[in-house]
C-alpha cells in the first residue's frame, strides 16, 4: 500500500499456473512482503522499479530485495514507458550490478 493513498491495499500477483514466480504489481514497499517470502518463497520476482506516484522507484525496489525477498531472477518492470516513470538508464544504474537481474525486451520471448 502506497503511504500517500489511504485506504487502498494492493497485493502482489501470482502468474496462473507458475509456482515460484511473483509480480509486485502496482505496490510500493511494505513489511508483509517478508510474509510473501516466508509463506510462498518466490524464486523469481518481477518487480516494479518505474517510481513516479505508480509504483517503487529504483532505488526503494532495490531496498525491496534486499530487505524482504531473496529470490535467484529480478525481472525489473514498470518503467520507462512515460514520464514521470524512471527511464531504463536510471532503473539500470541502480539495479545493474546485481547478478539476479534479468532486463527483458519487449515483443522477445525469454526464458527465466
Amino acid at each position: 500500500m502506497r503511504p500517500d493513498e489511504p485506504g487502498r491495499v494492493v497485493l502482489p500477483a501470482r502468474l496462473a499456473g507458475v509456482e515460484g514466480v511473483r509480480v509486485t504489481g502496482d505496490t510500493w514497499l511494505f513489511g508483509d512482503m517478508a510474509l510473501v517470502q516466508e509463506l510462498l518463497h518466490p524464486d523469481i520476482v518481477l518487480l516494479n522499479v518505474g517510481g513516479g506516484r505508480y509504483v517503487m522507484d529504483p532505488r526503494t525496489a532495490a531496498l525491496a530485495v534486499r530487505k524482504y525477498f531473496r529470490p535467484s531472477v529480478i525481472v525489473p518492470m514498470h518503467f520507462g514507458t512515460f514520464e514521470p516513470l524512471a527511464t531504463e538508464p536510471q532503473a539500470r544504474e541502480v539495479l545493474g550490478s546485481d547478478p539476479r537481474v534479468r532486463w527483458l525486451t519487449p515483443g522477445i520471448a525469454a526464458s527465466l
